[in-house]
């Protein structure tokens, strides 16, 4: 879907994510608002209040006082290519995520809570590949592990993830 795609991805705080993909397009600020112009004349207004970040795709024009404002908030820009690479990031002097990246930072350096959260990701992919349409039950809890190999690594006492698809 081309155009603007605004509270798709809303956060706990009832924030969006805006995604810019519309090419040629150019996104000015008015009063509290982004507008967004396209290349067939259509406009669309997001109000600044409700972004926490946008997502900028391919050949996409933001005015220098639409960046200022963005700014100003603590809304970061992401600039990806048409294809969905990433080029860069603006972000402000103090980022809105800040802290939550110093969390994860802490939790990265400390093993035993990397662990923790490493092992929170795979239950939700398993439960997720159990809940999904079309997935063999089989396929999805690992049919075939290497739970000999596993409980081997644990036993050496090493930190390891075996066990976590029941």
């Amino acid at each position: 879907m081309e155009g603007v795609e605004w509270g798709v991805l809303k956060g706990a705080s009832g924030m969006a994510t805006v995604y810019l993909n519309e090419q040629q397009s150019i996104v000015k600020k008015r009063d509290e608002y982004l507008i967004v112009q396209y290349p067939d004349k259509r406009k669309t207004e997001v109000p600044l209040i409700k972004v926490s970040q946008v997502v900028v795709v391919g050949d996409i024009t933001l005015t220098t006082p639409a960046l200022h404002a963005l700014l100003e908030r603590g809304i970061e820009v992401c600039f990806l290519s048409f294809y969905g690479q990433f080029r860069g990031r603006l972000s402000p002097p103090i980022a809105k995520n800040a802290a939550i990246r110093r969390a994860q930072y802490r939790a990265h350096a400390d093993p035993q809570q990397a662990l923790q959260i490493a092992q929170a990701c795979v239950r939700g992919k398993l439960a997720n590949m159990r809940n999904s349409p079309g997935q063999p039950r089989e396929r999805a809890i690992g049919k075939g592990c290497p739970r000999k190999r596993a409980t081997k690594a644990s036993s050496r006492g090493r930190p390891c993830l075996c066990r976590v698809e029941r």
